[in-house]
């Protein structure tokens, strides 16, 4: 039986079977650390003024909450559900290159809808995402002129050498052929009419930060900052 079941395993093809069991164990082992994350974050739940920090990655900051999957994380959490903390306890959210990983419409917009609640009236959110149109763009410009140096080669999967490979690339990151890990290529037009059916106001286009994003994302990421409305009588 077992040596019957080694040869199957070994016959051409049957991998995509065993990758169709990886998501799975992802998603359990995400929904375990969501739980235990969770428990850690009721000791911010009568917090005020916090400072989120998204899919923080290696982009952790003192004296902020740092979510993410990684190590350098406060806590994870898995922020395609409801954010552990009370309404209007939070005075900014911020991510960079997270959105993009959440689906879309429905996850993308649920999540929006989240940071508007957890912001206190007047709070910001900032986001950066890849930018989609300047991709478009840079491609485009590819075509016409023969360059190949969007970005230098490090930065793309190794089958990723024409333009439209390299395109598809930024659009979906796809080390491997199976696993998308961006689920939306974001412009501004789009980002800023989600943020503003979440609710949110004074949606702009921001310049890079040095303060605030990482150096070598400067290039290719649209960044975005909007406001929770103040409350009736303190202004909009």
């Amino acid at each position: 039986m077992r040596n019957r079941l080694k040869q199957w395993l070994l016959t051409p093809g049957q991998h995509y079977f065993l990758r169709a069991l990886v998501p799975l164990g992802m998603e359990l082992r995400l929904y375990i650390a969501h739980l235990r994350g969770c428990w850690r974050a009721r000791r911010h739940v009568d917090a005020k003024g916090l400072k989120l920090n998204l899919g923080c990655g290696s982009n952790d900051r003192p004296g902020w909450v740092n979510i993410d999957a990684g190590p350098n994380a406060d806590f994870m959490l898995d922020l395609r559900r409801r954010l552990p903390f009370s309404d209007n306890s939070a005075e900014i959210i911020y991510s960079e290159h997270f959105f993009e990983h959440l689906g879309y419409p429905n996850t993308a917009c649920f999540h929006l809808r989240e940071c508007h609640r957890v912001l206190a009236p007047g709070g910001i959110v900032s986001l950066g995402v890849p930018h989609g149109e300047k991709y478009v763009r840079l491609y485009l410009e590819e075509l016409a002129s023969g360059r190949t140096d969007i970005e230098p080669p490090g930065s793309y999967a190794g089958w990723a050498r024409s333009p439209m490979e390299r395109l598809n690339f930024i659009f979906h990151q796809a080390y491997r052929e199976d696993f998308a890990e961006h689920r939306f290529a974001y412009d501004f037009q789009t980002l800023s009419k989600r943020l503003d059916e979440a609710g949110f106001v004074d949606i702009e286009q921001r310049p890079f930060d040095a303060a605030l994003d990482s150096s070598y994302r400067k290039f290719g990421s649209l960044y975005l900052q909007a406001r929770k409305p103040r409350l009736a009588g303190n202004g909009v």
